[in-house]
């Protein structure tokens, strides 16, 4: 019987949820696009008059940064080298990076897949 071998983060591929729609904003950082509700009746019936039937998260400059660069291909440890410039060398980025990838897990925006 093989033993479970454990995960590490880095090595995992984030892949953007097929109900996320990723836009860029009037000020050019990313929103992450998706429907108040998962059925398409609930969101005609349940949205309120006036809302959109979409909600809108507005990231910030690193969280677009690192957003821009989940496609699917490259893993984590990909993502956090390719933005080691954007962060300016700061300390401890790749563990910020690593934290807002799992937060975004966390909250279905995303899924990480094994290579």
């Amino acid at each position: 019987m093989a033993k479970n071998k454990a995960l590490n983060l880095f090595d995992l591929i984030p892949v953007v949820s097929e109900r996320i729609r990723i836009e860029t904003g009037e000020d050019r950082l990313l929103q992450l696009v998706f429907p108040r509700f998962r059925s398409a009746w609930m969101n005609r019936r349940l949205t309120p008059r006036g809302k959109s039937p979409y909600i809108h998260i507005k990231l910030e400059e690193h969280g677009s940064a690192v957003v821009q660069l989940i496609d699917g291909q490259r893993s984590v440890r990909d993502i956090a080298l390719a933005l080691a410039e954007h962060f300016g060398q700061e300390p401890g980025y790749e563990q910020r990076v690593a934290v807002f990838i799992e937060h975004l897990r966390r909250d279905g925006y995303i899924s990480l897949k094994q290579p």
